[in-house]
């Protein structure tokens, strides 16, 4: 691993590196996310590595507007999807990061029953994000 790898000092982890971008993942995931049946990790990556090449996802893969966060720049929270019988979503925000374009997960929900989205957990989420944004500067 590179130093350009290595995202410890805003506690995340590199999940993938694309053509179009990167997608990082807060420590505060990881664990949550691996705990997850295969099925549903491989899923979610899929879809990472999609977007992360550039390829534009579908309504049903990701969602682009969950709602802006707040905060100095107030980004809009995104959520990478599962298929609808399985409702499992990542949620984070897009941005540069070092000189690339980077989506960072920082909140999940696992539990999802319905299209809707929790709005507890997305509050939960746009909090998250606003923190993780402030660190990583400008």
């Amino acid at each position: 691993m590179s130093d350009s790898d290595d995202f410890s000092e805003i506690e995340c982890e590199l999940v993938l590196n694309g053509a179009g971008g990167r997608v990082l993942m807060s420590g505060s995931v990881i664990d949550e996310f691996m705990a997850l049946d295969s099925r549903k990790q491989a899923q979610l990556l899929s879809r990472a590595k999609l977007w992360a090449d550039g390829v534009r996802l579908t309504r049903e893969q990701f969602n682009g507007i969950e709602g802006r966060c707040g905060g100095a720049n107030d980004r809009m929270l995104v959520a990478l999807k599962t298929s609808k019988a399985m409702k499992t979503r990542l949620y984070g925000f897009v941005r540069h990061y070092r000189d690339q374009r980077t989506l960072l997960i920082v909140d999940m929900d696992t539990a999802k029953k319905q299209d809707k989205a929790n709005p507890r957990i997305l509050k939960r989420a746009k909090a998250a994000a606003v923190s993780l944004d402030e660190r990583c500067g400008d």
